[in-house]
C-alpha cells in the first residue's frame, strides 16, 4: 500500500509507503515522508514505523495530513 498527494497550500508532496523491508536488519518498517515539490527535493517530515520482523504483516494503510 503506497500513496503520493501533492499539497498545494505548502507545496509539497505527502509520501506513505505502507511497507518498507529494511535487508540488513531484515525487518520491515511503514514509512511517511513528506518532501518540497521541487528538483532538489528536501524532507520536511519523516516518520518511520516499527520495526516488524520480515515475516509480518503489520503496516499502515493512509496517511493524511492534517491542517
Amino acid at each position: 500500500m503506497s500513496d503520493a498527494d501533492y499539497i498545494q497550500e505548502s507545496e509539497t508532496v505527502l509520501v506513505h509507503s505502507g511497507r518498507v523491508l529494511n535487508e540488513e536488519e531484515d525487518q520491515r518498517y511503514s514509512v511517511t515522508v513528506e518532501v518540497t515539490h521541487e528538483e532538489d527535493s528536501e524532507v520536511v517530515y519523516e516518520l518511520w514505523y516499527g520495526p516488524f520482523g520480515a515475516d509480518e504483516y503489520f503496516q499502515m494503510y493512509r496517511a493524511e495530513r492534517m491542517p
